[in-house]
């Protein structure tokens, strides 16, 4: 969260330890030049929260049916797997015992998300997150042919 009121103009002065480790760092380079070389080559840290992937082995292919595509991936060790077809926008689902369930790929990344938890996500994030795989391996399929 950004700083507020008095805070924003506040610099905090350099404390005697801080010009400590700077005369030293000056005497280990040799001098300002190679100081500031040595600065220029350093990566600052990252920023931001780390990206968390659940997904393992996810992988896209087609289906027997024109226009459908099998969603194979693995999750927490369990294998998945979906029939997705993005331009009617409905997929079909084998269920215990046989039976096909006819739903959009939205309803059916939620149900997923609901049925494998959604780890750190919230189910609606852990869907957004599978229909995005999704998009972007359907691309990568559509580019290579």
């Amino acid at each position: 969260m950004a700083k507020r009121g008095k805070k924003v103009a506040k610099v905090s002065a350099p404390t005697g330890r801080d010009l400590q480790d700077l005369r030293r760092l000056l005497r280990k380079a040799g001098g300002r030049e190679v100081l500031i070389q040595w600065l220029d080559q350093c990566q600052g840290p990252k920023r931001g929260r780390r990206g968390y992937d659940p997904f393992e082995d996810f992988s896209i292919s087609g289906a027997p049916v024109k226009g459908l595509y099998v969603m194979r991936w693995r999750m927490r060790g369990e294998n998945c797997i979906a029939v997705v077809s993005p331009a009617k926008r409905w997929v079909r689902k084998l269920i215990e015992g046989g039976e096909l369930k006819i739903a959009t790929p939205h309803q059916t990344f939620l149900e997923i998300a609901k049925t494998h938890g959604g780890g750190h996500h919230s189910r609606e994030a852990f869907a957004y997150k599978l229909a995005k795989k999704f998009g972007e391996k359907l691309r990568e399929i559509k580019q290579s042919n």
